[in-house]
């Protein structure tokens, strides 16, 4: 029973796993690195780890071997993100005010010019006689 429940989630994980390179292949004129980018190396150490050990399970040598292929794609994959993550900080495309996710700048000003035309409101009521 555990044997089936695991393949079953296996099997789903693998399902969910070609809907998201499909929809990133689909997408990928538009897209430009951004911090959660690491999560295409991340989440998939776990899908990697999962086909070696059911590989072990059924003693399958074809199912060990891609799981092998899988884990020379994930280093790739973390490569690949890495030099993206180092060109984008060296081009100021992350980590830099008003990138990504510094976006929070323009409302914080936003905010603390609320907050000062509150104060000066306030500080003319009270100059009132």
């Amino acid at each position: 029973m555990a044997t089936t429940s695991a393949l079953f989630i296996y099997s789903l994980s693998a399902w969910f796993f070609c809907v998201a390179v499909l929809a990133c292949l689909a997408a990928r004129r538009q897209m430009h690195f951004r911090m959660n980018w690491w999560a295409f190396a991340f989440l998939n150490v776990g899908f990697t780890i999962a086909t070696i050990s059911i590989g072990k399970m059924f003693r399958s040598t074809a199912v060990e071997w891609v799981g092998s292929a899988m884990t020379i794609l994930l280093v790739v994959t973390y490569l690949a993100v890495g030099f993206q993550h180092a060109r984008a900080v060296v081009r100021k495309d992350i980590l830099w005010e008003g990138k990504d996710e510094n976006t929070y700048w323009g409302e914080r000003n936003r905010k603390s010019e609320k907050l000062i035309q509150r104060a000066v409101d306030a500080e003319a009521l009270n100059a009132r006689p």
